[in-house]
């Protein structure tokens, strides 16, 4: 799999366009005034898990409906460590994919400008290569449970943790592989199978992260 580096660059590209405008705004702010934890974002996460390890991209619309709800979307490069057996020997590896989220945050409409409770729900999809999977394209879906906090309510950035569960539905099963692994001395062709056939996005994660803000 190819490192996605287009992606990522237009990404950052929007995240960029983010700081000069949120630098200024910061000298504006009057405490008691809009808080902007309510507005557009954009962000970078880094998601852990037992087996899997995700650098993630994120973009937040404005908070809608009296303050309540907002929409986000994660695109994200993943690596993911399984356990492969061949008729002489295990080993694990790590595979590398990419995945992306769509959802919907919900959060209390309370008025502290610092900090920001929220839960997120919505849908993963999950782009393997066959390398490792026999279906490389899986979705499903996921929740999180974070807070955003601000250090002094004038910042133009805040800084996210969140606790989170996936749930794949169908595909993006590691159940082979096809890899070279370099060993010291030696680069070896491994070939074999999984030998827990496990998702390669099932499980719980601690999630965190920096947002910045536009406005």
């Amino acid at each position: 799999m190819h490192f996605p580096y287009r992606r990522i660059a237009a990404f950052l590209f929007l995240a960029g366009l983010t700081l000069p405008l949120s630098a200024g705004a910061e000298e504006e702010y009057q405490p008691g005034s809009y808080s902007r934890l309510l507005g557009m974002s954009a962000g970078m996460e880094m998601d852990l898990n037992i087996n899997h390890i995700r650098g993630a991209l994120n973009l937040t619309s404005p908070w809608l409906f009296d303050n309540s709800l907002a929409f986000r979307i994660s695109d994200g490069f993943d690596a993911f460590q399984a356990h492969y057996s061949d008729s002489t020997n295990s080993n694990a590896v790590w595979a590398t994919f990419s995945s992306v989220r769509v959802g919907a945050v919900i959060s209390p409409n309370f008025h502290l400008d610092w900090i920001r409770p929220y839960g997120e729900f919505g849908i993963v999809a999950v782009f393997g290569n066959n390398n490792f999977s026999s279906t490389p394209l899986g979705f499903g879906v996921y929740q999180n449970f974070g807070i955003d906090v601000m250090f002094s309510p004038g910042d133009f950035y805040s800084l996210f943790c969140e606790v989170g569960a996936v749930g794949m539905l169908t595909g993006g099963y590691a159940d082979r592989v096809s890899s070279v692994v370099s060993l010291p001395g030696n680069t070896v062709q491994i070939t074999g199978t999984n030998i827990n056939n496990t998702n390669v996005c099932n499980g719980f994660s601690i999630n965190f992260g920096v947002r910045f803000y536009p406005f």
